[in-house]
């Protein structure tokens, strides 16, 4: 989760409970010495400390974060129900003084998305838990716990029928394959520009009005000069560089089947995108796969980055969705789009909520997810996350069908369950469902986070009432998280194939590619960009199988020894020749690796 909209949120939620509990009449008188000791006092600690204290609070804390409240958010008279442009205007009031932002970003973002604010005054001003367990719900349990019933519950599973198959078959001789391409996290930014600044104090640089770090110069440094095909700093990357990406993708890789395409098209610029703009994007990358796959099925997800705010994704079943607040403009172009590539029965669910499930192949099902649904920044999700728009209902019916039809599945989403962005009940309730389904679900594949990552799905296995045993977690599905096309975030511009059998569908093997940017930079327009082999799982984890036992015991090898009858020269070898190739991996064997940002 970027750090800037952490900060917009919890600033928007501050001023709605002082708006609420004090006044909608604020003024604002903020000196230095108060903006350090707000600072000091952090941000996070303040929303926990707004309702009610908790013991990880000191008291100090508490009364200084409530005389800086009530010293420079004067209340005049009670207000129960503020308006979302007192909240606008207090947001965009301690944006700038607490320097989160450039001023133009504070306003922009604010002015832009004042539709945002005012689906956050609303969802606020119906929750039923506290601003404790709000915070709790958009950080996680680093600020809060949830403790309210809504926010705690389970899908209802149906049994497990009487004969399954195994979790993983693995044939003795080679296998006839076919191969499947991932793409994900484009973030094409049509204002990129060559030579414009890539270290600027705002979250998207690399742009012709990309301001300077620091106010003693207008010139950009030279080291600060954004490269032809892309930057690894907080940039995203040119047309032209995804536009030779797809191009090199069809003239190397003629022999894949279909496309996962796992989300996120626009680019970081938060403060100043509108409706038409992510329209546009959405189109020119659709434009993009029919003009180089028009011969190719391609499967895709929505990502958070689609909407408009960013993260907001009303339940459509709720009735505070009002028709100013609907994504349907959204729904409605992603199905324009989506439906050239799949069947028309997938029209009613595209519509719906941006997910389908169709049938890639005989015996093989593709169920895509919108999984904006579990994300935390979506705040619509607090007015009721009991599954929200019973998509996970919807799953284990796709699901318990496919079971029963003898077919296997792979599923399809955006942010990753099991992440920090995901919220947590949700992720476990998937969690179950996988477990359940494990015998037919033969691969999961995400995006987001911009890394090359990997997620290791358990099931908990309980010893007899009158065993000495303890808990045990057995390895039963694996979600494969590839790596982005965009630079944002220190990486190299990258894709997978993924090889599968073609009868069992078992993952056999999966290759990752990348793009060396500063060698494409430096050779500029002269040459297109020119993607090499950067691992192949097995080879380079010297794993036999891409089970989920085989990934769980990579771990194990990965992992530091902690007993002295593990801790040889050899093991500790191991493990660290293992973690330093996941490490340059997970950068997709990035020039600039170090500082890691969240996306």
């Amino acid at each position: 989760m970027n750090r800037f909209n952490i900060a917009i949120l919890i600033i928007v939620h501050i001023c709605f409970i002082l708006l609420s509990n004090k006044s909608n009449q604020v003024n604002c008188r903020i000196d230095e010495n108060s903006i350090k000791s707000f600072k000091n006092n952090g941000i996070v600690k303040t929303v926990i400390t707004l309702d009610k204290m908790e013991p990880s609070v000191k008291m100090d804390d508490r009364y200084e974060t409530e005389n800086w409240i009530d010293n420079h958010l004067n209340p005049n008279e009670p207000s129960l129900s503020p308006g979302f442009e007192d909240v606008a205007y207090v947001t965009k009031y301690l944006c700038k003084t607490l320097a989160l932002q450039t001023d133009r970003v504070c306003d922009g973002y604010v002015d832009n998305f004042i539709v945002g604010i005012e689906e956050f005054v609303v969802v606020m001003s119906q929750v039923n838990i506290s601003s404790n367990e709000v915070c709790g719900f958009l950080l996680g349990e680093t600020c809060n716990t949830v403790a309210h019933p809504l926010y705690k519950w389970n899908v209802r599973l149906p049994d497990r029928p009487l004969f399954t198959k195994p979790l993983f078959r693995w044939p003795f001789r080679a296998q006839q394959s076919f191969k499947v391409l991932q793409i994900s996290d484009l973030h094409i930014d049509l204002e990129y520009r060559e030579n414009s600044n890539a270290v600027c104090n705002e979250p998207l640089c690399c742009r012709a009005d990309s301001p300077p770090s620091t106010s003693s110069t207008t010139k950009v440094k030279t080291s600060h000069r954004a490269g032809y095909w892309g930057d690894y700093r907080d940039c995203d990357v040119p047309l032209r560089l995804v536009d030779q990406t797809f191009q090199w993708i069809r003239q190397n890789h003629p022999d894949i089947e279909y496309i996962l395409w796992t989300g996120d098209i626009p680019p970081h610029d938060i403060w100043n995108q509108t409706k038409q703009s992510q329209l546009e994007y959405i189109d020119i990358a659709g434009h993009l796969f029919d003009k180089y796959f028009s011969h190719v099925p391609i499967y895709p997800v929505v990502g958070n980055h689609e909407s408009l705010p960013m993260n907001s994704f009303p339940l459509y079943s709720h009735p505070a969705i009002k028709q100013k607040y609907s994504k349907q403009w959204l729904y409605d172009r992603l199905s324009s789009i989506w439906l050239r590539w799949l069947p028309s029965d997938t029209r009613s669910t595209v519509e719906r909520g941006a997910y389908f499930a169709t049938r890639a192949k005989k015996g093989l099902k593709i169920i895509s997810l919108n999984t904006n649904f579990c994300n935390t920044q979506n705040w619509w999700v607090l007015l009721n996350a009991t599954d929200p728009g019973q998509q996970l209902e919807w799953l284990i019916q796709q699901l318990t069908e496919s079971e029963r039809l003898g077919e296997m599945v792979q599923i399809i989403g955006h942010v990753p369950p099991g992440s920090n962005d995901c919220a947590q009940i949700w992720s476990m309730n998937y969690n179950q469902i996988i477990n359940r389904f494990a015998s037919i679900i033969k691969g999961q594949f995400f995006g987001h986070t911009h890394n090359d990552e990997f997620e290791i799905f358990y099931r908990e296995v309980r010893p007899e009432l009158d065993s000495d045993h303890e808990t045990t977690y057995m390895p039963t599905n694996v979600a494969y998280i590839g790596p982005s096309v965009t630079t944002f975030g220190n990486v190299n511009p990258g894709y997978r194939i993924y090889v599968i059998d073609q009868q069992t569908f078992d993952i056999i093997d999966h290759e990752t590619y990348f793009l060396n940017l500063t060698e494409a930079n430096l050779a500029r327009d002269r040459m297109p960009p020119q993607y090499r082999l950067s691992y192949r799982a097995r080879q380079a984890y010297e794993m036999k199988t891409l089970s989920p036992t085989e990934w769980h015991r990579l771990v194990m090898r990965m992992r530091t020894p902690i007993s002295r009858k593990e801790r040889s020269a050899r093991r500790m070898q191991e493990s660290n020749r293992l973690f330093k190739y996941f490490h340059h991996y997970f950068y997709n064997l990035s020039d600039n690796i170090g500082d890691e940002k969240q996306m």
